[in-house]
Order: structure tokens, then C-alpha cells, then sequence
């Protein structure tokens, strides 16, 4: 996919449900979760709301998040993809759904080891390009911990929506209630082993 926008004109519409939500949930409630999430991702944060990245070998600490918004961010892609048609892959219980629902209509803080959220990156691999898409889904439990995944920009957003054990890595890159994270890079060969996992078929070459 291209990342010029001259390119395409016009954007599909059948990934697009309409009426999911009505005005004040999307435009109101919403989105002041997403405004948040656009500025700190592509920049844009006032002063004060303005985070400070300080970069190490194998990750960027990451400092001033304000967790509350990014966290409910995240937490509403969750919800929007479950209560919608279009994204099959993506099924959360009724009573999940609904308290998700309550959390983000409310404006509820959680915990961070509540739907605890972890971002990690591949913005670093030449070889995983940052504009491949893959539709948003929840992954098999493995030892006990089900995640839902969603790739974008460079950046692979996790939720660990049940667990009994929190992997090493997920608990590294947890997003805190202190507004900091460890931005972790993936290793080349673990990443392109998730996405030819999830798509079946050897979509990425591995390193022989």
C-alpha cells in the first residue's frame, strides 16, 4: 500500500458501518479519547500534555502519557471492532462488552493491570513495511493470556483482554498509570512470525 496520498481518492466505504454509535457517543464521548491518541502519536500535544521520549538500545522510554485517555483510546478500538459486523475476529463476551462500554461512556478509570494495555514497535524493520494492514483480531489464549491485536503505523497496540499471567514481554511494555512505557522493539524474526502467523501462509520471508 501507498502512503502518498495522492493515490487514492476516495476511501472505501465497506469497512465503514454507519450507525453503530449515535452523535454524543462518537463525536463527544469518544472523541476526546481519539483526539488525544491522533496528537500523541502524530504530534500536536500542548506544552504540558507534551511527552518526553528518551531512546535505548532495544526500546524508548516514554513519559508525560496522560494514561487515562490513551488507555480508554485503546480500549474503545476493542469495543468498536466487537460490537461491530465487519470485523469477525473480534468477539468479546456480552458482559465484557458491556462493561467496556460502561468504562468508556462513564469516563472510568481503571488500573493498568485492568484490560491491561501494551504497545510495542516495528517501526524499526525495513523488512516489516509500517503501512501494512491487517484487520484488527484476538489471538488464541496461549498460557493462559488472550490478547487483542491491532497493527498501525509502526506500532503493534495490544490488550490483554484475559489472563492468568502476564507475559515477561507485555508486562515490560505496559502502559502505567505513572503516564510512562517501555516502547519495546520487536526482533525482526518474532514479528514476522506473529503476521505469518496470523495471515497462514508465509507472507514475510523469515532469515534462513
Amino acid at each position: 500500500m501507498s502512503v502518498d496520498t495522492s493515490v487514492v481518492k476516495n476511501v472505501p466505504d465497506n469497512a465503514y458501518e454507519a450507525n453503530i454509535l449515535c452523535h454524543n457517543c462518537d463525536n463527544v464521548i469518544l472523541s476526546q479519547f481519539e483526539d488525544y491518541a491522533s496528537k500523541f502519536l502524530y504530534g500536536g500535544l500542548g506544552r504540558k500534555d507534551r511527552v518526553t521520549i528518551t531512546p535505548f538500545q532495544l526500546y524508548h522510554e516514554v513519559k508525560n502519557i496522560n494514561y487515562h485517555k490513551l488507555k480508554l483510546f485503546v480500549l474503545s478500538l476493542l469495543w468498536k471492532c466487537s460490537i461491530s459486523k465487519t470485523f469477525a475476529e473480534v468477539n468479546l463476551s456480552l458482559e465484557q462488552e458491556e462493561e467496556i462500554r460502561l468504562i468508556l461512556m462513564e469516563n472510568k478509570f481503571i488500573s493498568e493491570n485492568h484490560f491491561p494495555v501494551s504497545i510495542l514497535s516495528y517501526a524499526h524493520l525495513k523488512e516489516v513495511p509500517n503501512e501494512i494492514i491487517f484487520s484488527p483480531y484476538i489471538s488464541k489464549k496461549e498460557k493462559g493470556e488472550q490478547n487483542f491485536l491491532f497493527f498501525g503505523g509502526g506500532l503493534l497496540f495490544q490488550i490483554i483482554v484475559e489472563y492468568q499471567q502476564i507475559s515477561p514481554i507485555n508486562l515490560e511494555s505496559m502502559l502505567k498509570e505513572s503516564g510512562e512505557i517501555k516502547l519495546i522493539q520487536v526482533p525482526s524474526e518474532s514479528m514476522k512470525s506473529l503476521i505469518n502467523n496470523y495471515v497462514g501462509w508465509d507472507f514475510l520471508k523469515s532469515t534462513p
